[in-house]
């Protein structure tokens, strides 16, 4: 006989799942905020935890190391700020030109947003796999590139690795203080995806303004706890 978990109308297993996902949230959200608070490299679980309000115990119910944890908040923060360039994107583009754009505004992003830079620079290429967003949107621009005869063919994955790891590189360079030169990086990309030199640098050099997170947006609350650092003399 079927147990009481198996009747028709149980919602019990799908709350228990919306749980766990929104306690996983809350320490990925507590993990962000503390960083943003301390600084790159000063958070340890014992801050987690405690800004998340929770036991340690629990934490090792959701995440084995607190490299794992810091790796889902690097995509929680990258996942927003491609979210945001993509509700931005210009429809019925050339392709190169999207692409450029969408390379310069998440570049010009991060920079106004540095705790975006500063997991980038922490976490290195953790936090690449294919669970993330730019995995979902990207190649469908590559896709699309190559049957216009704008990009070349190539193997996605490869594509994808290539922009991913630039635009890391870049970002840790902004945290840096070196000032990369954010152009020379797209129109380096482009030329690595087929467009002549020329071409490539005349697209990439079109400027574009930073976005602006929403206000709710876990971005936009994590800036808020920076600035208060900042303005206390803490870094």
């Amino acid at each position: 006989m079927s147990g009481a978990a198996d009747r028709p109308g149980d919602h019990r297993p799908a709350v228990a799942a919306r749980r766990r996902e929104k306690m996983r949230r809350r320490l990925v959200e507590a993990a962000v905020f503390v960083i943003a608070a301390k600084g790159p490299g000063g958070a340890v679980i014992e801050d987690v935890v405690a800004e998340a309000g929770v036991a340690r115990g629990t934490f090792y119910k959701y995440f084995e190391t607190f490299g794992e944890l810091l790796a889902e908040a690097k995509m929680a923060l990258g996942g927003e700020l491609v979210e945001m360039v993509i509700a931005a994107e210009c429809r019925n583009e050339d392709l190169a030109r999207t692409v450029a754009r969408d390379l310069r505004l998440f570049l010009a992003t991060a920079q106004r947003y540095p705790l975006v830079g500063q997991f980038a620079t922490q976490m290195g290429l953790q936090g690449l796999g294919t669970g993330n967003l730019v995995h979902e949107v990207v190649p469908a621009y590559l896709a699309r590139g190559a049957e216009q005869g704008r990009f070349l063919r190539m193997p996605q994955s490869l594509a994808v690795d290539f922009l991913q790891v630039c635009m890391i590189a870049v970002l840790r360079r902004d945290c840096a203080g070196e000032a990369p030169d954010h152009t020379a990086a797209v129109a380096a990309l482009l030329r690595m995806l087929g467009l002549a030199a020329e071409e490539a640098e005349e697209i990439a050099v079109r400027p574009v303004a930073p976005l602006e997170a929403p206000p709710g947006s876990l971005i936009a609350r994590s800036e808020v706890v920076r600035r208060s650092r900042l303005g206390a003399g803490e870094g």
